[in-house]
């Protein structure tokens, strides 16, 4: 039940972005085909169909999709700590730090450390799959995105808009370093 609510907010999204399923490619290439539409051929609809298809197997393919969220994942923690370090108040900085990462388990992303704990429980607990089916098939691509939505969607974006804000840091020489206490 809950898919089917779903599933068309993800169509709605790609109509909407201009993107192709193709399911509709296999309806309207068709159609300006037979209306002769300048640049459609049967090559250019065969070419068409061979794209689209291959686009939507790599969206739909685990591996992708696996590090899709572990991408996600990341952007929704590295926002809560982030936020956590603009508060000023323990009150304001727990609540920066939760509702990202609420988001994050509510949407059932990807985070490799969670991961590490949940996937040999799953083991003990008598799982059928293997160590080597974890890491293949979700530790590595996980790790593997993490870092790309931490860097990507939080640190290089508040690196581009405020580096040339920051004030500039002067080292001053500290004859104390080094210098055992009294």
């Amino acid at each position: 039940m809950l898919g089917a609510l779903l599933f068309p907010v993800g169509f709605c999204t790609l109509c909407l972005l201009g993107l192709n399923l193709l399911t509709g490619v296999f309806t309207l290439v068709p159609l300006a085909y037979s209306d002769k539409r300048p640049g459609i051929d049967f090559k250019a609809l065969l070419c068409n169909w061979g794209l689209v298809f291959v686009g939507n197997f790599v969206g739909a393919s685990g591996m992708l999709t696996l590090f899709i969220r572990a991408v996600m994942r990341d952007w929704m923690v590295s926002t809560g700590v982030f936020a956590a370090m603009i508060s000023t108040s323990v009150s304001g900085k727990v609540i920066a730090m939760s509702m990202p990462n609420l988001i994050f388990f509510y949407l059932d992303f990807e985070h490799s450390i969670v991961n590490m704990f949940l996937f040999p429980s799953g083991l003990l607990l008598g799982g059928e799959f293997t160590i080597m089916d974890y890491l293949l098939w979700n530790e590595i691509p996980t790790v593997i995105g993490n870092p790309v939505g931490g860097v990507t969607f939080v640190g290089a974006m508040i690196y581009s808009t405020h580096y040339k804000t920051a004030p500039s840091r002067k080292v001053e020489s500290d004859d104390s370093v080094g210098v055992p206490a009294e």
